[in-house]
């Protein structure tokens, strides 16, 4: 894997790793210069868990990849939608494929991906 083309998500996880992968223009992408932060406002179970957070931020022409642990979720304004909190988050690289091929096949902008067993 060359560090700045990441061509799917799985290959940021290593066997046992499961991870959250979103799909963003940006609102509400937030990562402090410590890599703590948040992103949000997701339809999905606020009871979730998995190990890592991949975020595929479309910028312009560019899909910039980034790479953080799950911490946990908190409601959004809309209560029907959470908000991820990450830490130690940090961009690892750019990708040329478009969000289905990244997110392995899935349409939705959040998706749950794991490493191969």
């Amino acid at each position: 894997m060359e560090p700045n083309n990441i061509t799917t998500a799985k290959q940021l996880l290593k066997s046992e790793e499961s991870a959250i992968v979103l799909f963003t223009h940006g609102p509400h992408f937030e990562i402090k210069q410590d890599g703590t932060g948040s992103s949000g406002h997701w339809q999905i179970d606020p009871d979730m868990e998995c190990d890592r957070v991949i975020v595929y931020y479309r910028k312009g022409q560019t899909n910039e990849i980034y790479l953080g642990n799950f911490i946990n979720t908190k409601n959004a304004p809309d209560r029907k939608r959470q908000i991820i909190l990450f830490n130690q988050m940090k961009r690892v690289g750019e990708s040329e494929s478009n969000w289905y091929e990244f997110a392995n096949g899935g349409q939705n902008p959040a998706q749950t991906v794991f490493g191969d067993e």
